[in-house]
């Protein structure tokens, strides 16, 4: 991978895949391996329940912009008692949960919203 593209690439993400088109990039990637606890008992978990596919939209990149393919691990709870059957690995520092962008693109635009309502007035 080019050393100009790892900018692109938020701090938890490995790189899978770069799909490159003249109007739009595209970054298949995978969350760094990490410990899998059920986000409601914390009970740790190695049983697999398979992969999904989060396409999160980024900070553009030569003024093209960028989507953020990440396949997201899902694992079964094996607490008997716990009421959630399964979870994924969460992406704190790249996305809130069900977000639709990444952390960095909300910061930015807040920044430019905020800085846009103060030059107003």
């Amino acid at each position: 991978m080019s050393k100009r593209l790892l900018p692109l690439v938020p701090d938890g993400l490995s790189v899978l895949q770069v799909l490159s088109d003249p109007d739009s990039l595209t970054i298949v990637t995978t969350p760094q391996p990490m410990p899998a606890a059920c986000p409601v008992c914390q009970r740790p978990s190695r049983r697999r329940h398979g992969v999904y596919e989060r396409i999160l939209t980024d900070l553009p990149w030569q003024g093209r912009p960028v989507r953020l393919r990440v396949r997201v691990r899902r694992f079964r709870c094996t607490n008997p008692a716990c009421e959630r059957r399964t979870f994924s690995v969460p992406l704190p520092t790249v996305a809130a949960a069900y977000a639709h962008r990444s952390r960095r693109l909300g910061e930015v635009q807040g920044h430019l919203g905020l800085a846009g309502t103060v030059a107003v007035t």
